[in-house]
């Protein structure tokens, strides 16, 4: 039988390692699956493989897959009774592997003895093959990822046997082979990789012919990004429903335990390699692992994280998932400062994303109209300023507007974690918020939107001053005396609560509409004075006797306006000018 295969391209299949190496007998990583996840919202999985793993004539096991883990959080293991683990080697290796055939010179390769019919170019030659030459890869410091090998070099020689001799021919020239008999498909490769040996002590006893082992290891590679949709059922009824999107760029996992984690870690050695993992550099993953936006890095960061806790895990106990199931949430732990979703029967291959509910439930609400009025430099430092300095600073107070803002009691049993939020009114989209981080029994707020009903009306004045109020160090001081009121009128059908908040350079002397007047301090985040401080206070330093004579107010209303009425709120303040 003769067989005709013409093939034009050389196309490059994953090699599975099956053979023998330098470093012993190399088991095919599936004998070794991903059994638990924890997943953590900055992109970091802490990852436990284990299963039965066939030994080698030395008792110990042979791994032909490196994890890329970051400094100290690579931790081997063996629960074979009887047995302990005395050592981990990483090391490159030559491992045998098998490949199918999709190329000339892949048939070539995986058919040597064969005889066939070779046509290079208008020549038909019948020969045996005898030997292809493939030049030799360069080693190379690191590896790409889970199995990775040394890339097999397509052969550029091939050794015919003929009736006139033995022919060399380039592999590029051949056209088409011709088979006498049907060829081989898959080819035997030995590739240099790394491989990962686990020494087991036996003792005195015999070793098995298999050895439960495993690996635990904390990589960059699995991410979950939790989303909430806020539903208003009833006038201060809301049932909210967490999901969760998991992004899987680590390694294939299939029935596994994965837990989600709500909390912020602290992997204080996340941006170094750990030396078991082959490593110089970590692997290539999606910007979905990199900060968000380069125009929006703080929200990436609450996205990310809450707070810095110390990554603590703890044993949940439950039994190994079944095979067949379908990802189902079990429960939710508090572990340490980490509260977690356990989520069983989890399958997700490598690249794949997964989209899935987490927890629903009721929540009550109240509507709450706020409006914050940011502190600005004294008149005096800002006649001194450029333009767009005056400009930004006017502008932070010239169209003051208050926001309507969902307030919620955290009555759930699980903490709220910094997400998007969807807000729905009988299923139309009102708006998107950010969810905060919210212990059990804290409060959150959600802004819904700017309040356009509510009229705001803000006036300051200079009432008077006060020469040589104060001498300090030898200076003399004036006292600048000021008013200013704020109104506020209800356009609404309904009454509104409202919540005012001014910031105020100085001391405040006095509020009306009972008013709750602090003193605040510049040194602590308690004295934060409004939004737009971060702006103004880049380009203008208040000089030292400043902050040594004034200090920072905050004055802050709590009250009801009906339809219709105006609220009038005044307050005066003072500060020293040298």
């Amino acid at each position: 039988m003769l067989v005709c295969l013409a093939l034009a391209a050389s196309v490059a299949t994953g090699a599975v390692a099956t053979g023998n190496g330098n470093q012993g007998k190399s088991e095919a990583w599936d004998a070794l699956p991903i059994r638990e996840l924890v997943v953590f919202k900055d992109g970091h999985a802490f990852a436990m493989h284990r299963g039965r793993v066939k030994t080698d004539e030395r008792g110990w096991v042979v791994l032909n897959r490196l994890p890329t883990p970051i400094l100290g959080g690579f931790w081997p293991f063996t629960n074979e009774p009887g047995a302990t683990l005395g050592a981990a080697i990483a090391g490159a290796a030559t491992v045998e592997g098998e490949r199918r055939a999709v190329s000339i010179p892949d048939l070539l390769r995986g058919n040597v003895g064969a005889r066939c019919v070779v046509s290079i170019g208008s020549e038909r030659v019948e020969a045996k093959i005898l030997e292809t030459l493939t030049p030799e890869a360069p080693p190379a410091p690191g590896h790409a990822g889970f199995g990775a090998t040394r890339p097999v070099h397509q052969a550029s020689l091939v050794l015919l046997e003929t009736e006139s001799g033995v022919r060399v021919i380039p592999v590029a020239s051949i056209r088409e082979l011709e088979f006498f008999d049907t060829p081989e498909l898959v080819y035997s490769t030995q590739e240099q990789g790394h491989v990962l040996t686990l020494a087991l002590d036996w003792g005195d006893h015999d070793p098995s012919e298999a050895a439960d082992v495993g690996l635990l290891y904390l990589q960059k590679g699995v991410r979950w990004i939790p989303s909430y949709k806020f539903e208003i059922v009833s006038p201060g009824i809301a049932r909210l429903t967490l999901q969760g999107t998991i992004l899987n760029e680590l390694a294939d996992f299939e029935n596994a335990l994965v837990q989600l984690a709500i909390g912020a870690p602290s992997f204080t050695f996340k941006d170094m390699l750990d030396p078991m993992g082959m490593m110089e550099t970590a692997p290539a993953l999606s910007s979905f692992f990199q900060t968000l936006s380069a125009a929006a890095p703080a929200m990436a960061h609450l996205l990310m994280t809450q707070a810095s806790f110390d990554a603590r895990r703890e044993a949940t106990g439950r039994d190994r998932p079944q095979p067949g199931g379908v990802p189902e949430v079990v429960g939710a732990d508090s572990s340490e400062d980490f509260y977690l979703f356990s989520v069983e029967h989890l399958s997700l291959k490598r690249g794949e994303r997964m989209v899935m509910h987490i927890a629903s439930g009721e929540v009550e609400y109240e509507d709450v109209y706020t409006l914050e009025l940011p502190a600005v430099p004294p008149r005096e430092a800002v006649h001194g300023m450029n333009p767009n300095q005056q400009r930004e600073i006017s502008d932070l107070l010239l169209r003051p507007m208050a926001n309507h803002t969902l307030r919620m009691t955290n009555t759930t049993e699980h903490p709220f974690t910094t997400a998007p939020t969807l807000i729905l009114s009988g299923g139309t989209p009102l708006s998107q918020g950010l969810m905060p981080y919210t212990s059990i029994g804290g409060r959150a707020e959600i802004t819904l939107a700017p309040a356009t009903d509510i009229e705001v009306d803000r006036s300051d004045s200079e009432v008077g001053r006060e020469p040589d109020a104060i001498r300090w160090h030898g200076s003399t001081y004036a006292r600048i005396l000021l008013e200013g009121r704020v109104s506020l009128t209800n356009r609404k059908d309904h009454p509104v609560r409202m919540e005012v908040v001014r910031y105020l350079l100085g001391d405040v002397e006095s509020a009306t509409a009972e008013a709750r007047i602090e003193k605040l301090s510049l040194l602590d985040g308690a004295g934060f004075p409004g939004r737009g401080w971060d702006g103004w206070r880049r380009w203008w330093s208040p000089p030292h006797w400043w902050t040594a004579l004034n200090g920072v107010s905050r004055v802050t209303w709590e009250f009801t306006i009906e339809p219709g009425e105006q609220a009038d709120l005044d307050y005066k303040w003072n500060y020293f000018w040298r």
